[in-house]
C-alpha cells in the first residue's frame, strides 16, 4: 500500500479507476453519499469530512456499503470535553461531535428516545444539549490517525457501527436547535 499527498484526476470516475487505495471526500454534500458508495464499491477506503452527508439515512447507506464490501470507512470526528455528560453546551457546527463524545464517554449506550434536545439512553441516563456560541474542540490528527489505521488494513472496522445512532440523534436535535433559534414570524 502506498500513500501520497494527493492525486488528481479529470473526473471522479477517473479517480475510481486509478490505483489509489483511499479517497478523502470533502466534495459538495449533494454528491458525497453517491461518491462514497462508488468509492467503496471500487475497493477504495473512504474518509468523510464534515458534514458527512445530508441526513442519517445517507450515512447509514455508506456504513452498510462499507460493511458489505469490507472496506475501511473513516469519519472526521473531533473530541469535545463533555465532563459528566449530563448537560453539554455546544454550537451547532460541533453538535455531531458533542453527541459522539457524550455517547463515547458513556461507552455508547443504546439510545432509548430523543425528546427535543435530550437524549435518553440505557441505564436511565439523560444527556441535554444546550445551544451555545462555541465549543472546545480537539480535532487534531483525526485524518492522520485514520491513515495510520489504513496502513494496517483496509478492512471494515466494526467500531464505526455506533455512528448511525449518533447521526439519527444529530438529525433530531439539530431540528430542535433550529426551531429554538428561528426568529419569530
Amino acid at each position: 500500500m502506498s500513500f501520497a499527498i494527493a492525486e488528481t484526476a479529470a473526473t471522479f470516475n477517473d479517480l475510481l479507476a486509478s490505483p489509489i487505495d483511499a479517497i478523502v471526500l470533502a466534495t459538495p454534500l449533494e454528491e458525497r453519499a453517491l461518491q462514497a458508495v462508488a468509492a467503496l464499491e471500487h475497493g477504495k477506503a473512504v474518509f468523510l469530512r464534515k458534514p458527512f452527508t445530508r441526513d442519517a439515512h445517507e450515512l447509514q447507506l455508506i456504513v452498510d456499503v462499507a460493511r458489505g464490501n469490507c472496506m475501511l470507512l473513516g469519519l472526521e470526528l473531533a473530541r469535545i470535553e463533555v465532563g459528566d455528560a449530563r448537560e453539554i453546551a455546544v454550537d451547532r457546527d460541533h453538535l455531531f461531535d458533542a453527541i459522539n463524545s457524550a455517547l463515547a464517554a458513556l461507552r455508547y449506550p443504546r439510545i432509548e428516545r430523543i425528546e427535543g434536545t435530550r437524549l435518553h439512553v440505557a441505564g436511565g441516563r439523560t444527556i441535554r444539549f444546550v445551544p451555545s456560541e462555541k465549543a472546545a474542540v480537539d480535532d487534531e490528527r483525526v485524518l492522520e490517525k485514520w491513515v495510520e489505521k489504513l496502513e494496517q488494513s483496509k478492512d471494515f472496522d466494526p467500531d464505526i457501527e455506533w455512528i448511525n445512532d449518533v447521526a439519527h440523534a444529530y438529525d433530531e436535535i439539530v431540528k430542535e436547535f433550529d426551531r429554538v433559534r428561528a426568529p419569530a414570524p
